[in-house]
């Protein structure tokens, strides 16, 4: 290999290195492999699928296709299997960002019915995490959870630390999302730790904002509003509107030590509903809910629980669709129907022995009570 070449070919592991923590860096020097790499060549082929990744982790399909068009085509002259599975994976997470999960599915179907086409440790991690997002997008929550566990399980294989901050943060939601407090604790904890030591800031965002949930679900509001504070102190360390991510579980950690005021604040956007995120409409309406309550709208908080659950049920997240069962009960009683909000606490504790969800809270003083004055009956 002459020199020039093992330049590119530096250049093309230094992109790799980046591509998962940081792809703006990533970005430029595929850019300059590019500019180094011999015209036609496969080495060319994969500085283009590098570009084509970084722009699909910016959300733009335009410029992601024009860096695949000739991404494939060189992969194709060169009869490089691997590259040319690996851009159709990206076709398929473009898919899935503009809400085509059939598309993706059929493009996933594929990848997997075709012999291997020689991945490596770091492939196998990107196509774990994809089929994961699939599964949260189809509400697939089991399902999403096992894929991330093998997008953890690869990344530890590639020894590249953003892709296991990123395969991390992403199990730590989805642990969550069945309601694995504990276990969602330790792997947010994990990436985030790893996300601050590699830069990896998107999974920065996702880990500290399961992290905050985890926090408070354990009863630990001066630890999740301590989080959610560094979060808004350095917003330069959160992805690009990591902010506006983070949204719901700040305004969660404000409304738990009664500064409902800020929690409204945060609450203003109301609920998001993103492709590669998910639907946290659920979630957005039981902190609500709560903190109406504590305004004391009772029928407001009633209304707006019940029309939720109307609409958003079939694709809730367990855990916050068994919280908003509960805070729908909470608004019942309030206004004077304790028929109908045993109706939603048995409807809760039904889905919580379905599912095997494990919720922790601490008790507050007043034995009992949860810390948001909600009655429970205390384990054991």
């Amino acid at each position: 290999m002459n020199t020039i070449a093992q330049d590119v070919e530096g250049l093309l592991a230094q992109a790799w290195d980046h591509s998962h923590a940081d792809p703006a860096r990533a970005k430029l020097v595929a850019q300059m492999a590019l500019d180094a790499a011999e015209r036609g060549s496969e080495q060319a082929a994969w500085a283009f699928w590098l570009l084509a990744l970084a722009e699909v982790q910016a959300m733009n399909a335009p410029l992601a296709r024009a860096r695949l068009h000739p991404a494939r085509a060189l992969f194709v002259e060169h009869g490089s299997k691997r590259g040319q599975a690996l851009c159709a994976e990206l076709e398929a997470a473009l898919a899935l960002q503009v809400s085509d999960p059939m598309r993706a599915s059929l493009t996933h179907r594929a990848i997997d019915m075709a012999p291997d086409p020689g991945f490596q440790a770091i492939d196998r991690f990107y196509a774990q995490l994809q089929r994961g997002l699939l599964a949260r997008m189809l509400a697939q929550w089991r399902a999403a959870a096992a894929h991330f566990a093998s997008a953890r399980d690869a990344a530890q294989a590639s020894r590249n630390d953003g892709a296991l901050a990123t395969a991390l943060a992403q199990l730590g939601r989805a642990q969550l999302e069945l309601g694995q407090v504990d276990e969602a604790g330790a792997s947010a904890e994990a990436a985030l730790s790893l996300a601050r030591h590699c830069g990896a800031r998107s999974a920065m965002t996702s880990a500290a904002g399961s992290l905050i949930v985890v926090h408070d679900a354990l009863g630990r509001h001066a630890e999740a509003l301590k989080l959610a504070t560094e979060s808004l102190e350095d917003p330069q360390r959160q992805a690009a509107g990591g902010l506006g991510r983070l949204s719901v579980m700040i305004a969660l950690a404000h409304l738990r030590v009664g500064e409902i005021d800020r929690a409204d604040a945060w609450l203003e956007g109301g609920s998001s509903v993103s492709a590669i995120d998910g639907d946290n409409a659920v979630f957005w309406a039981w902190v609500l809910v709560r903190s109406l309550l504590r305004r004391g709208e009772s029928r407001y908080a009633r209304d707006l629980a019940e029309r939720t659950l109307l609409s958003r049920r079939e694709k809730a997240p367990p855990f916050h669709l068994v919280e908003l069962l509960h805070a729908t009960a909470d608004a019942c009683t309030a206004i004077g129907r304790e028929d109908v909000a045993q109706v939603h606490r048995d409807d809760a504790r039904r889905l919580e022995e379905t599912l095997g969800l494990r919720q922790r809270r601490e008790l507050s003083p007043a034995a009992g009570y949860l810390p948001d004055g909600r009655h429970c009956v205390p384990a054991g």
